[in-house]
């Protein structure tokens, strides 16, 4: 089944001004105009949800943030118009059964996706909430989209059952009202085996989570708006930090050509990066001391390099999976 995003977002039952905004010319993405942020009330330590940070290989303690306020209702409306336009409807969508509508690749067909994703005030909200420097994650973890229609007999049937994300970080945002919405919360599995929700007020508010550690399913949302969340990925910036990304879910919805290259990019850019800091490491501590690189720190690092290129090729040639389990 494919379900087009105008299936949610009916643009004719808007009122006029909201209707204005989705026949305007396109517009260029302005922090001032398109953000509202405001901290969030509440973050949680992997510590705080009982979860071994140095078990679970995280790169920091970082947990969950509650959902804060992020996106102004300009930029909202400006987003959703984005994800109608006709280009990226033709370029973006993907369905499987899992997810039966989904945009991938938007940020390439659409400028203001691209420029408020990549913007150094987003980047910078993100890591300050994460409490360490982010990066973007490969294309096709910039702005995900899924597009939820309620069904009446599968409301109690979560969006995603209990996973863990392919990607370290993930800031997922609403983009649609809350007003008449039941459900739709995140639930996360706490280490002792309870759980804690989480939800969002209303449109325009973002979860910070790093979902590659805590377990964590969606419930499903029933309202009349039907429910639109953008999602992007992020992994840590400093490249010597563990970044455990993989790809098996990912390969379900995307064109496989283009999510490879963009794969060996991110990947083998990222490995260059740390072959270089390591390389300077030896040499500033050669400077300041006298003392000759310890080979079996150099060894250490290359077994550590050389897993990160095994896991690169593995991910390539796995076959996708179908649903989350706990291992991925």
């Amino acid at each position: 089944m494919s379900v087009a995003v105008e299936t949610v977002l009916d643009v004719s039952s808007m009122g006029q001004q909201a209707q204005d905004v989705y026949s305007s010319a396109p517009e260029a993405f302005k922090a001032d105009i398109h953000l509202a942020f405001r901290s969030p009330a509440k973050t949680y330590s992997l510590s705080d949800l009982g979860i071994d940070q140095q078990k679970r290989k995280a790169p920091c303690n970082f947990g969950v943030a509650e959902p804060f306020s992020f996106l102004s209702k300009a930029g909202v409306d400006t987003l959703l118009k984005e994800l109608t336009s006709e280009t990226v409807q033709k370029n973006c969508k993907f369905s499987t059964d899992r997810t039966p509508c989904c945009l991938r690749g938007t940020s390439d067909h659409s400028p203001f996706i691209r420029d408020l994703w990549s913007s150094p005030e987003v980047t910078d909200i993100v890591s300050a909430v994460v409490g360490i420097p982010l990066q973007l994650g490969y294309k096709y973890e910039i702005a995900h989209t899924n597009v939820q229609v309620d069904s009446p007999d599968d409301s109690d049937t979560p969006v995603d059952n209990w996973h863990y994300d392919s990607i370290p970080f993930v800031a997922v945002s609403l983009l649609t009202p809350t007003d008449g919405m039941t459900g739709g919360e995140t639930v996360l599995q706490k280490g002792d085996g309870s759980e804690m929700s989480v939800g969002f007020p209303q449109a325009g508010y973002l979860l910070v989570l790093q979902g590659q550690h805590v377990r964590h399913l969606a419930k499903r949302a029933v309202s009349p708006h039907g429910r639109i969340t953008m999602v992007t990925g992020y992994i840590p910036a400093d490249p010597l930090l563990s970044d455990q990304t993989v790809l098996r879910v990912s390969k379900m919805m995307s064109d496989l050509p283009t999510l490879f290259h963009q794969w060996a990019q991110y990947r083998l850019e990222r490995f260059g990066k740390q072959a270089q800091l390591i390389s300077q490491s030896f040499e500033e501590k050669h400077k300041e001391t006298g003392q000759l690189a310890d080979m079996e720190e150099v060894k250490a690092w290359c077994n550590t390099m050389i897993q990160y290129l095994q896991v690169t090729i593995a991910e390539v040639d796995k076959a996708p999976i179908a649903k989350y389990s706990d291992t991925e």
